[in-house]
């Protein structure tokens, strides 16, 4: 009627499921990054400008990018910390990502920041492109910035494996 012909083809397969945007988009509200990038045959990435922060990262010597993402309607993984690749200034940079709240600072905000590994530059009011490799953990309450510190230094081998 409008002049629009709809053409089939056989729905590709991974691992006996279908592909589909729906799939993925449900994978990566699981938190399931590996699945999802597996069926999009690329890693998931997320494109925001970095803003100024609370500068917490830098005291616990993890400095991190502060990410305001710039589609508001982007599908975002699942909370949780993630092994991510990062284009900064033309780099590409590994590092890791906390997507979500800081409960171990009272924010109950949800925040996008991520730590650059072997970075040093100021990346205020650049466009960082994150790629998320691999969730590493869920988020979680620490009983002081040590404690945190500890995991963070702990995420972040866990990151250089991936």
């Amino acid at each position: 009627q409008e002049g629009f012909e709809i053409l089939s083809d056989t729905p590709v397969l991974l691992d006996g499921i279908e592909v589909s945007s729906t799939k993925i988009r449900s994978y990566l509200a699981e938190g399931d990054i590996a699945l999802a990038n597996r069926m999009l045959g690329i890693p998931y990435s997320v494109t925001g400008q970095v803003e100024h922060g609370r500068n917490v990262g830098s005291t616990l010597g993890f400095p991190t990018a502060n990410i305001v993402v710039e589609d508001p309607r982007k599908a975002l993984p699942k909370e949780g910390v993630y092994a991510v690749e990062a284009t900064a200034e033309g780099l590409e940079v590994r590092g890791m990502a906390n997507l979500g709240p800081q409960p171990t600072f009272g924010e109950p905000q949800p925040k996008f920041e991520v730590n650059l590994f072997n970075f040093e530059g100021n990346l205020y009011g650049c466009t960082l492109t994150v790629r998320f490799l691999r969730r590493l953990r869920d988020i979680a309450t620490f009983d002081s910035p040590e404690a945190l510190a500890r995991q963070l230094a702990q995420d972040k081998e866990n990151a250089l494996k991936s």
